[in-house]
């Protein structure tokens, strides 16, 4: 739990603190303790296959970078999105990626956000969006290397 790598200081400086269960607080207020963390703790993976592994290796991931998300929910580990603005929130929002609000958080364990997220409805639209673009990608002649869909239809 006490693994820091983000790229800004401003990712978690505007968030309310969140502890887990041993009462370690995760997401903290004071910019210059941000800093001291990522510099003492922070764990930089030297390029993409390094940190692609990194964030494999964990358990339960969560936080507000979709790409470290979208990262875990590849390779099969929960993850559950902070979007803090309006581009993150629309990626979430078409996917039904897990997510919480960063304003409802305060007082929640890690735990109550895993046990709050719906990674069914993710899991189930997903299927959906790759038929879609498979289906699009076959109606427009195009080539591709992806993994075909027997039988795959537009659906709303």
């Amino acid at each position: 739990m006490k693994e820091f790598g983000a790229d800004y200081i401003d990712d978690f400086s505007g968030m309310p603190g969140l502890r887990n269960k041993y009462n370690i607080c995760i997401l903290v207020f004071n910019r210059q303790e941000i800093l001291q963390a990522i510099q003492s703790q922070g764990i930089f993976p030297d390029g993409l296959e390094a940190r692609f592994a990194k964030i494999g290796s964990h358990d339960f991931v969560f936080g507000p970078h979709l790409h470290g998300c979208v990262a875990a929910l590849i390779q099969a580990v929960p993850a559950v999105m902070i979007p803090r603005d309006l581009r993150v929130r629309e990626k979430v929002e078409m996917f039904n990626l897990p997510a919480v609000d960063y304003r409802e958080i305060e007082g929640k364990t890690i735990e109550d956000i895993y046990r709050q997220a719906d990674f069914e409805k993710f899991q189930n639209t997903y299927k959906v969006r790759y038929s879609n673009y498979l289906s699009f990608i076959a109606e427009n002649g195009l080539d591709s290397n992806l993994a075909s869909v027997p039988n795959a239809q537009f659906h709303l």
